[in-house]
């Protein structure tokens, strides 16, 4: 856990984590190299910025294997989150440059990503949901069967395949 309420710059702790919690009202924490998180990555207060000078492009990459649970705010800047668990939840309004998900096994098992109800979640760039085949799919759905989350893929470039969504609509 990070808790504070300054700028930080770099994560004192490293780059890879199992866990990850942002912490502190006012505090942002900026990264200094690409991160990857095991479980699950958590904001609740403050801001996580995704810009750094030690990473190949403008911004440092985001990898989750756990959910994604955002209560406060994330500058995406032009940096990548790629979700590569299984089963995965994106809880919170957040605003991504680029989104990425690809079904991780051929094995006739599909993958959902949920996303929570009356919430809407932004794609600046580039969007890529990517299921293996028909029998591999990844499916998006809603926290709360019959009642909408909103994609919205705003000027995104878009690279969808093998997916079934319920519960969902595009602004």
């Amino acid at each position: 856990i990070y808790d504070g309420t300054t700028s930080i710059s770099g994560l004192s702790g490293g780059n890879s984590y199992y866990h990850l919690t942002f912490n502190g009202s006012g505090g942002t924490w900026t990264l200094g190299a690409n991160l990857t998180v095991a479980g699950t990555l958590t904001i609740t207060a403050g801001t996580l910025d995704v810009s750094a000078t030690d990473c190949s492009l403008a911004s440092c990459a985001v990898s989750v294997a756990g959910n994604w649970l955002n209560s406060d705010i994330f500058t995406a800047r032009s940096g990548t989150v790629t979700l590569n668990g299984t089963n995965q939840t994106i809880t919170g309004t957040t605003t991504f440059n680029n989104l990425s998900k690809t079904e991780s096994a051929n094995d006739a098992t599909d993958e959902t990503l949920t996303f929570t109800h009356t919430t809407t979640y932004t794609i600046a760039n580039t969007l890529t949901l990517d299921g293996r085949d028909a029998d591999d799919r990844i499916n998006l759905v809603s926290s709360a069967a019959g009642t909408k989350f909103t994609l919205s893929p705003t000027l995104a470039a878009q690279s969808v395949d093998f997916l079934d969504v319920i519960d969902s609509q595009a602004s």
